[in-house]
């Protein structure tokens, strides 16, 4: 079925737009919170409340990509799962890939966020086509380091080495657009 099917099915808030979602998006939305999650119990809790964050926001809300829309809703879900379990006292899990780019982003002032996220995808759109999907695979979807070098046909030393280089120029870029890194 087609996305602008499954919206439309989902903004008339029709049940059968959150199984056809569900049948077509719940192994994408499985790996996007796997990859933060290390615990099959709260991946399969952040993935159930994927779909009722989904089923709360459309309508008023109608996505254009529903594919990029619901693994946005996922990742943040997980996110935030993570940071509840691994504050104090709570269960720590692995690490997320994202813990990469903390040290390289920590003390950019978030409060002009529309302009951080278009400064990002330019400088997405900048890199080179394998750059790019290194890039969006390990820190949107999670993607580790190996299944990226099996992806590719890397070594995983090779992978780290380009992502490294990446996060470097993503350091300069925004440096140059003037946040304080």
């Amino acid at each position: 079925m087609e996305d602008s099917a499954i919206i439309e099915l989902l903004y008339n808030h029709s049940e059968d737009g959150l199984a056809r979602l569900s049948e077509k998006y719940n192994k994408l939305l499985q790996t996007v919170v796997s990859s933060v999650l290390y615990d099959c119990g709260d991946a399969e809790e952040c993935v159930n409340d994927t779909y009722l964050r989904i089923w709360s926001m459309i309508p008023p809300y109608k996505p254009n990509y529903l594919r990029s829309f619901i693994c946005r809703i996922a990742r943040g879900l997980a996110i935030d799962r993570y940071r509840y379990n691994n504050r104090s006292k709570r269960n720590s899990g692995g690490d997320v890939p994202f813990d990469e780019l903390e040290n390289e982003m920590a003390y950019i002032q978030f409060d002009s966020g529309s302009a951080l996220k278009d400064d990002l995808n330019a400088f997405v759109k900048k890199l080179d086509v394998e750059s790019q999907t290194l890039f969006m695979r390990r820190y949107f979807l999670g993607e580790s380091v190996s299944s990226l070098a099996s992806r590719f046909e890397m070594s995983e030393d090779n992978v780290g080495v380009k992502l490294f280089r990446i996060r470097a120029k993503l350091k300069k870029y925004l440096t140059g657009k003037g946040y304080d890194l």
